[in-house]
């Protein structure tokens, strides 16, 4: 059973959530999600669409807080993946 509505995946998506991100959160699969934002006339943003340096910002402060990927991936609401993936663009980790 998927735990969001269409609107809620809508309003991640243009917030900047990827769609790995809110199938995550929605307990779905990622081409679940693009195909509701497809049939919701949402356009897809051009593939690499710069990151939100503010997520960045917040991630950073997560890592001086000494949390772990899980830790932060939960106060994201995001996937540990997409974590791992913004540390290693920082070159916080390999």
């Amino acid at each position: 059973m998927i735990k969001m509505t269409t609107e809620e995946m809508v309003d991640r998506y243009k917030a900047g959530e990827s769609l790995e991100a809110i199938g995550d959160a929605a307990g779905c699969a990622m081409f679940t999600v693009r195909e509701r934002l497809r049939r919701a006339g949402v356009p897809r943003r051009p593939k690499g669409t710069p990151p939100d340096i503010s997520k960045d910002a917040q991630i950073l402060e997560l890592v001086a807080g000494g949390l772990s990927t899980y830790q932060m991936a939960f106060v994201m609401n995001c996937s540990r993946t997409n974590i791992r993936r913004r540390l290693t663009r920082l070159a916080v980790c390999k």
